[in-house]
C-alpha cells in the first residue's frame, strides 16, 4: 500500500506473440498441442476414464495446475506426483518420479528413476492405476502430418 502522496507502482501487461519468440515454437506446427497418448484409469476414483498426454513434461497431480490432474485421487501427492514425459525426437514415453515423497510403480515394480514406457504398462499413483495408451510411436508420428 502506497504512502499518502505517494502515487501507486503502474502495472503493465505486455502481450508477446508466440511465434516471435522461437522459444515458444510448437513442437508439431498446429494450433494445438496434439493428443499423443493416454493413461487410462482401471482401479480408483476415476476408474473408466482417459487422460490425454500431450508432447513434452505432463506432470501428474491433485494441484489444477497439473497436466493430469488427479484432483479426486486423494492417495496421489498434490504437486508432481510423477511427469509423464513424450519426446516428439525419439517418439518414446518416459515416467519420472515427482518432486514428493510419494512413490510411483510401473508394472508393480517402484519407479526410482526416469523409466521409458512401453504400451500397456501399468502404472500407479497411490492407489490409483493406469494402463499405458500411446498413440505415437513407430507406427504413427504427427511429423507426418506438418505442412
Amino acid at each position: 500500500m502506497s504512502e499518502e502522496g505517494e502515487k501507486p507502482e503502474e502495472v503493465r501487461t505486455i502481450v508477446v506473440n508466440p511465434e516471435d519468440d522461437p522459444k515458444t515454437k510448437p513442437l508439431y506446427q498446429m494450433d494445438v498441442d496434439p493428443v499423443v497418448g493416454w493413461l487410462v484409469c482401471v482401479r480408483g476414483a476415476y476408474k473408466g476414464e482417459a487422460f490425454t498426454i500431450f508432447p513434452g513434461r505432463n506432470t501428474i497431480g491433485r494441484a489444477l495446475g497439473m497436466r493430469i490432474a488427479l484432483r479426486e485421487e486423494q492417495s496421489v501427492s498434490r504437486d508432481t506426483h510423477a511427469a509423464l514425459t513424450f519426446d516428439p525426437d525419439s517418439c518414446c514415453f518416459f515416467l519420472t518420479p515427482g518432486s514428493g515423497t510419494a512413490l510411483s510403480y510401473v508394472n508393480g515394480t517402484v519407479l526410482l528413476n526416469p523409466q521409458q514406457l512401453s504400451a500397456y504398462d501399468r502404472v500407479r499413483f497411490g492407489k490409483a492405476e493406469f494402463v499405458f495408451i500411446p498413440l505415437c510411436g513407430e507406427k504413427f508420428d504427427w511429423a507426418e502430418f506438418e505442412d
